[in-house]
């Protein structure tokens, strides 16, 4: 789908400071929420906790295992590189009903860059068979991960089978691989950290991956991974619990954002502006911005003073994102650039440039989980 970059706008973070003592009680944000958060503050070397018997408790990493079974498929060298692509094997990996975000991604050939993205089930299951039982148990000892039990499995003994791993074990392998001290090589540690980066902006850098599926009659949602800012670095790890898998699904990252938010950590969503045009006269808005786990935004906006429903895809364009559809039933005036800006799914992508006056988020609403299909155990894993 062909899209236009709305050049006028542009979405900008700004920094608040640091919240006092009073934020450090961490209560307020679970609450009718079962779940706990951990935390560790490199600089000031110590540790922040919600629920510190859940935070000790094991449960099964799902696809928060993608960051080390990515450094074992780098360190055996099953995968050269980010860019090394396997071929979906639709016999052996058969779609299931993969229609909606990530996986409608699935059923295609992909990177290990784009399946960390996607959260690719299939393309793990198929790295893990190749890096073999026998060398996969003695990487998990290396690591020390969790119970170390890869016994439920070589292609699925993370995803609600043998694999164990407590939130306080998580950050602390999380630790062992940002400073360096796991058993591999400085090259894949690198391309790692490179791939599970979310955020980046000039104050701060985030990182991590989710995992989810099934926890008894409900379901388990992970967040895992670590903010670097300018002067510190917060390993963090978030467990939470929900009725099924579109409870957490968002919630896990928003969650994890607000708390970080709250001890003032992470600058705050909440005001949002554009920068200075070149002639100086662009407007200041703002507007109670909450991201997806996918950067969609599903709001009602008026532009150039005319009301529709976007879904605003803020991903990692600098610019808005808006579907052609959009643009043409808006009669937006629209120029062809003529160079492709990427590729998305094996295809050149060919944006069409345009400009408008005014741009206003009129509220947001999550989209209605009611209508939507439940992936099967290990396609939950996300």
């Amino acid at each position: 789908m062909a899209r236009i970059s709305i050049l006028k706008c542009f979405l900008f973070l700004l920094c608040l400071p640091p919240l006092g003592a009073a934020a450090q009680d961490l209560r307020q944000y679970f609450k009718g929420t079962e779940g706990c958060f951990a935390l560790y503050d490199l600089k000031g070397d110590r540790y922040l906790r919600y629920n510190e018997e859940r935070c000790r408790r094991r449960f099964s990493p799902f696809s928060t295992f993608k960051i080390p079974n990515s450094l074992i498929g780098l360190e055996t060298g099953v995968i050269k590189d980010a860019e090394f692509v396997i071929p979906w094997d639709r016999v052996k990996y058969p779609p299931g009903n993969w229609t909606t975000e990530p996986y409608k991604h699935w059923g295609q050939d992909h990177s290990l860059r784009t399946a960390i993205k996607y959260s690719v089930v299939w393309y793990y299951r198929e790295l893990a068979s190749r890096v073999g039982a026998a060398r996969m148990e003695q990487w998990l000892e290396k690591f020390g991960y969790g119970n170390r039990d890869a016994s439920g499995g070589i292609d699925h003994f993370w995803l609600d089978s043998s694999l164990r791993i407590s939130p306080d074990e998580q950050v602390e392998f999380l630790k062992a691989f940002y400073q360096g001290r796991l058993p591999v090589s400085k090259r894949s540690s690198d391309i790692v950290k490179e791939i599970i980066t979310l955020e980046q902006t000039d104050s701060y850098k985030l990182s991590g991956k989710t995992g989810g599926g099934p926890l008894g009659e409900r379901a388990l949602g992970w967040f895992v991974g670590y903010l670097e800012t300018k002067d510190n670095v917060y390993f963090f790890a978030l467990n939470i619990e929900g009725a099924n898998s579109l409870a957490i699904r968002d919630e896990r990252i928003n969650l994890t954002k607000r708390i970080l938010t709250g001890l003032g950590y992470l600058p705050s969503r909440a005001q949002v502006a554009t920068p200075k045009s070149a002639d100086g006269a662009a407007p200041v808005y703002q507007a109670p911005l909450d991201l997806s786990d996918y950067n969609l935004l599903f709001t009602r906006v008026k532009i150039n003073g005319q009301e529709a429903r976007a879904l605003i895809d803020s991903g990692s364009f600098r610019a808005v994102q808006l579907s052609s559809t959009l643009a043409q039933s808006l009669k937006l005036a629209l120029t062809k650039t003529g160079k492709a800006s990427r590729r998305y799914e094996g295809k050149e992508i060919y944006p069409t440039s345009g400009r408008i006056e005014s741009l206003a988020i009129v509220d947001y609403e999550r989209m209605n989980p009611s209508n939507n299909n439940h992936q099967n155990r290990k396609e939950s894993d996300v």
